[in-house]
């Protein structure tokens, strides 16, 4: 592999790119250039893994032109536009980008938008942009510019700034959220049940997507007979599983060590989770808990990542939930997986995400990596596991936008693909093992992607 020259030409800078099975003819964009709309980039002699249906499709020619996909076939077939630049795949893997859909950018750096790129994540969902009651405006302008090719970052979906419920008349921010241009509504717990009503009703009049945690005073049936869209955390599902006033009133830095509390309550008291009553209880809860959302049409999200960190770190809300109770943060961990383990078998519709941001131990990009790793080890295959974070998370972004251009690989789509050396259908840790990555058109060669994660250290 040649490492990058770097010619300096009447004050513009060109990178020429030469890594792995990459052979370009010419290479047009640089990190800080708008992208050429007539770029034409063709991927040849690949194993394409277009995420439409768990297949791969041998010794094809993928070709695109700007940042869509315009042709797909057999390399036997296709014709090569003459000025194209070459990519050639033999012996590699063409997938999708990957989706995180659930992550946190929370500082006007952009160094996490190049984590994601450098990581094969092509799109995420911002999930916070919470600076006041308007929200981090620069999100909805990186929104805007990596559209428009100006900006280097994966696609950005975003909901507006986080409504906790405690707020005086909290639906009045739905419709400011609507008019700023985010793709949704996030919604904490806090809630009564009649604000959070009000809340979804004025969120569907103006037909936003809601995405959330289940509001104390609401509860699960709550949450169904309203028809929010997504849940936004598996381990938000736990408080169905736990006996607690839910009229009580707390401050929102007291509900979650309440319902801890609450827990081991159930347990008489005991830190001791072996309790074969205890355990059947749980049983019979999670099965009354599967079944409503089997018979409902709500995503959940995963976010299991964050609470291994967590749990194990003591970290965020965990270190007051958990304080002195090593025992019931391993519980919470095995619970939460429990969860994850019967939705999957009951097959309830999910996308994975990751909650990057706002632990330190959740690394923006990478941390997806560990989030299939961690859902493949309780039973999804890789093939699912991929489809979570690719044509999943695909019909939840046309749910939010009306349009779906991500997580396959078909023609007219964004070109957004990962270029793997081994089957990832096989082992979802083999992604990592990576040629390059194009985030909508746009081709990041290894020793370029090797150069982001390196800032970052």
């Amino acid at each position: 592999m040649k490492r990058i020259a770097i010619f300096f030409v009447l004050l513009a800078s060109m990178v020429l790119l030469l890594a792995g099975c990459s052979v370009p003819k010419k290479q047009t964009s640089t990190p800080t250039s708008a992208q050429n709309k007539d770029q034409v980039t063709a991927f040849v002699n690949v194993s394409l893994i277009p995420m439409t249906e768990e297949k791969i499709i041998k010794n094809q020619t993928v070709i695109v032109k700007g940042k869509k996909i315009w042709r797909i076939g057999s390399a036997n077939v296709v014709q090569l536009p003459e000025k194209a630049h070459i990519i050639d795949g033999t012996g590699c893997y063409l997938m999708p980008g990957l989706v995180d859909m659930h992550a946190h950018i929370r500082v006007k750096s952009t160094l996490p938008l190049k984590l994601y790129i450098a990581n094969g994540v092509t799109a995420i969902r911002n999930m916070d942009a919470t600076e006041n009651a308007l929200g981090r405006a620069f999100i909805l302008d990186w929104r805007n510019e990596i559209e428009g090719g100006k900006r280097i970052g994966p696609k950005i979906y975003t909901t507006g700034p986080i409504i906790r419920g405690y707020e005086v008349q909290p639906w009045r921010y739905i419709t400011r959220h609507a008019k700023r241009g985010y793709d949704g509504i996030k919604i904490y717990e806090y809630f009564s049940e009649q604000d959070y009503r009000r809340a979804i009703s004025v969120a569907k009049e103006l037909k936003l997507y809601t995405v959330g945690h289940i509001p104390f005073s609401v509860g699960l049936n709550g949450v169904i007979s309203e028809d929010m869209n997504e849940i936004a955390h598996i381990f938000v599902l736990v408080q169905e599983l736990v006996d607690f006033d839910r009229c009580k009133n707390l401050s929102s830095h007291d509900w979650w060590p309440y319902i801890a509390d609450a827990f081991v309550k159930m347990n008489s008291n005991s830190l001791d989770f072996n309790n074969a009553d205890f355990q059947q209880s749980l049983r019979e809860r999670t099965k009354i808990l599967v079944d409503k959302l089997r018979e409902t049409k709500i995503i959940v999200c995963t976010t299991l990542v964050m609470i291994e960190a967590a749990t194990s770190e003591g970290k965020g809300y965990a270190s007051q939930i958990f304080r002195g109770r090593k025992e019931l943060a391993t519980f919470f961990r095995t619970l939460c997986r429990d969860l994850f383990i019967e939705l999957s078998q009951a097959g309830i519709p999910m996308v994975l995400g990751t909650d990057a941001g706002r632990l330190s131990g959740v690394v923006h990009g990478s941390s997806l990596h560990d989030e299939m790793r961690i859902v493949t080890d309780l039973g999804f295959s890789p093939y699912q596991a991929i489809a979570a974070c690719t044509k999943n998370a695909a019909n939840v972004a046309e749910a939010m936008t009306g349009k779906n251009d991500i997580g396959t690989i078909e023609i007219g789509k964004r070109a957004d693909f990962i270029l793997v050396n081994q089957n990832p259908l096989e082992d979802v840790s083999n992604i990592q093992d990576k040629r390059g990555v194009m985030a909508a058109g746009r081709w990041y060669s290894k020793s370029t992607l090797e150069d982001m994660i390196s800032l970052s250290k």
